[in-house]
């Protein structure tokens, strides 16, 4: 006779272990698309003055802005905006 024990092999998750879960940051808007980098750079350029003399009077909120590289072959240049809590 021949006896089987078939026990669970030993997972990276299971129960009662702590698996940290990466947070999301806050969604980055679009503001713009354009050809070249030059404008592109200039739309950001623009916004962190606009919006940087919003929070100095203490309307405005801290913020990141982008230039992304996108479409097709990368010949496109995106701006991209987001406010941080």
């Amino acid at each position: 006779m021949r006896l089987e024990i078939n026990m669970p092999s030993r997972t990276k998750h299971q129960k009662g272990d702590q698996v940290e879960k990466q947070k999301q940051g806050k969604p980055w808007k679009k503001k713009g698309l354009f050809n070249s980098f030059d404008e592109a750079d200039k739309k950001r350029n623009q916004l962190i003055v606009e919006l940087g003399l919003e929070k100095q009077s203490n309307k405005g909120q801290d913020f990141q802005v982008k230039v992304k590289r996108c479409g097709a072959g990368g010949k496109q240049f995106m701006v991209k905006l987001r406010y941080l809590p």
